[in-house]
């Protein structure tokens, strides 16, 4: 599907080409009847014929290349509907892989906030020292815009150092399960909906 959409967009870029160019003998034509060039007309002409041949081949074969391509979708499509389980567990390495970088990229992050606030700890400490100086009123402040976030962050590292996989999400399919079982049943109620209270008033046999 990626070099049936790729061959769809460079044959695109080459019928644009082409009709830019065929856009550029038109004017050379014009210009050529204003000069009242007999051989410059003949010759734009004959160009412009040759160019107009190759916009139309182009402007063909762009269109079957874009039907290609979305029968390569379709055919993607279907057959990702078919095989979808196993293609899930060819992703579970993947899913496993991907969680663990977050979760030292996260480790990271958070080692890299705290070596900040020891270091900014430590400048004040030495600002203090100096004579005169009062500590983060003199000068630019040396805090950060997402310092909020990264303190929310390393709170909710502690209790949760390592990120899950994404797993599918079975539960979807019993929910809507469960919903269409409801549905069917509203939509009996609603096909009979005197159903008891003609039961309650229809008087007995024999009565």
């Amino acid at each position: 599907m990626a070099s049936e959409g790729t061959r769809f967009r460079e044959l695109q870029e080459q019928q644009a080409r082409a009709e830019a160019e065929l856009e550029r003998i038109v004017d050379a034509i014009a210009s050529a009847y204003a000069s009242e060039d007999e051989r410059e007309i003949a010759t734009a002409r004959m160009a412009k014929e040759e160019a107009a041949a190759r916009v139309e081949d182009l402007a063909h074969r762009s269109a079957g290349a874009g039907l290609r391509a979305e029968r390569s979708r379709e055919e993607l499509a279907t057959f990702t509907r078919d095989h979808a389980r196993d293609l899930l567990a060819e992703r579970e390495g993947t899913a496993r892989e991907v969680a663990a970088r977050l979760s030292s990229a996260v480790g990271e992050a958070v080692q890299a906030h705290r070596a900040y606030v020891a270091e900014r700890q430590h400048v004040d400490q030495l600002v203090s020292q100096v004579p005169g100086a009062t500590t983060r009123h003199d000068g630019v402040s040396t805090g950060y815009s997402w310092e909020a976030a990264l303190r929310e962050l390393e709170r909710i590292y502690r209790e949760h150092p390592e990120a899950e996989p994404p797993r599918p999400r079975w539960s979807g399919m019993a929910y809507r399960r469960n919903m269409d079982s409801v549905h069917r049943q509203v939509q009996a109620r609603r096909r009979k909906p005197n159903e008891g209270i003609v039961d309650a008033v229809r008087p007995p046999v024999g009565g």
